[in-house]
C-alpha cells in the first residue's frame, strides 16, 4: 500500500530525474545514478483501483560491485557479509553503496524513525580494497539519495577486496512503480504516481508529482518517465485506462528534500 509523504504542516518533497541532475560539483561529493530497465508488459485495456500498479522498471547499477570477504570493522564484528552488492558513486575516489538495508523494528520507528540506512565503501588507496565507510540514510525513497557528500572523516574498517560484477548477474534490484495512488476523499479525483519497492520492504512511498484523474475531465491521458495511458471512464474509485507505454530506458536519480507548506 502507497502512501503520501505528507506529515502535518510539513511536506517532504522527493524530486524525481529522468537525467543526472548538475549542481553537485564539491569535490567530495557523489552521485548515485540508476539505469532504468524497463519491465515487459502488455498494452491493454483495463480498469484499476488504488494500489494497482499500471507499469514497472526494475532499477539497475550501471556499475555493480561486490565484496569478495564479510566487512569487518575494527571492533572485530561483521558489518555486511561476503557477497554483499553495491551500486558504484560517481564521485573523485572511488566508492559504492548497498542498496538494500535491514528494516527497523517498530520500537525503534518509534523512536528514531523508519530510517533506511545504508553503508557506503571507500577505496581511498585504488588498491582494490575497501578500507573505510560511511553512512547514507534516506526516510521515504527506499534508495540511498542519489546527491550527497563523502565526509571528510571516514570510520575505518579491516581492508576487504571487491569485484566488479556484470549487473545482470545482480538481485535484489529495487523496482520502479507507476501505479494508482489514492482517491481524495473531499474531491473523488484519483491520484496516479511514482514509487520504488526495495527488496528490504513492501512499503511503497510515492514520489511528489501526481497525475490527476476528474470525471468531468475525461479521456485524460497519465504518465511519466515514458509511462503513457489514457483514463477512459471513472465510476467512483475505479478507472478505465487505456495502456500504450512503459517505462522507457533511461538515467535516474531520487533525492529526498524537506520544503515547509501552509495550508
Amino acid at each position: 500500500m502507497c502512501t503520501r509523504v505528507v506529515t502535518g504542516l510539513f511536506a517532504m518533497g522527493i524530486g524525481i530525474f529522468a537525467q543526472p541532475v548538475t549542481g553537485h560539483a564539491a569535490s567530495r561529493s557523489y552521485q548515485i545514478i540508476w539505469a532504468v530497465n524497463p519491465i515487459e508488459q502488455s498494452m491493454e485495456e483495463k480498469t484499476v483501483e488504488p494500489g494497482d500498479v499500471i507499469a514497472r522498471a526494475k532499477l539497475v547499477p550501471p556499475t555493480l560491485l561486490a565484496l569478495e570477504g564479510d566487512a569487518v570493522g575494527e571492533n572485530g564484528k561483521t558489518i555486511i557479509p561476503h557477497g554483499s552488492q553495491m551500486i558504484a558513486l560517481r564521485a573523485d575516489v572511488l566508492a559504492a553503496c548497498t542498496f538494500t538495508f535491514r528494516p527497523v523494528d517498530p520500537l525503534q520507528g518509534f523512536l528514531f524513525g523508519n530510517g533506511q540506512r545504508f553503508t557506503c565503501f571507500v577505496d581511498q588507496n585504488r588498491d582494490g580494497k575497501f578500507d573505510s565507510i560511511f553512512y547514507v540514510v534516506s526516510n521515504k525513497i527506499g534508495v540511498p539519495s542519489s546527491f550527497g557528500t563523502i565526509p571528510r572523516t571516514l570510520k575505518p574498517i579491516v581492508p576487504v577486496a571487491y569485484r566488479r560484477s556484470n549487473p545482470s548477474d545482480g538481485a535484489d534490484f529495487p523496482t520502479l512503480l507507476f501505479k494508482y495512488s489514492h482517491q481524495d476523499k473531499i474531491t473523488g479525483h484519483s491520484y496516479f504516481g511514482i514509487c520504488i519497492e526495495n527488496p528490504s520492504t513492501h512499503k511503497q512511498t510515492f514520489f511528489d508529482g501526481y497525475s490527476g484523474v476528474r470525471s468531468d475531465k475525461l479521456p485524460k491521458k497519465i504518465g511519466t518517465m515514458g509511462v503513457e495511458a489514457i483514463a477512459t471512464k471513472k465510476n467512483g474509485d475505479k478507472i478505465e485506462l487505456v495502456v500504450k507505454s512503459g517505462f522507457s530506458s533511461a538515467e535516474f536519480a531520487a533525492e529526498e528534500s524537506v520544503s515547509l507548506t501552509f495550508y
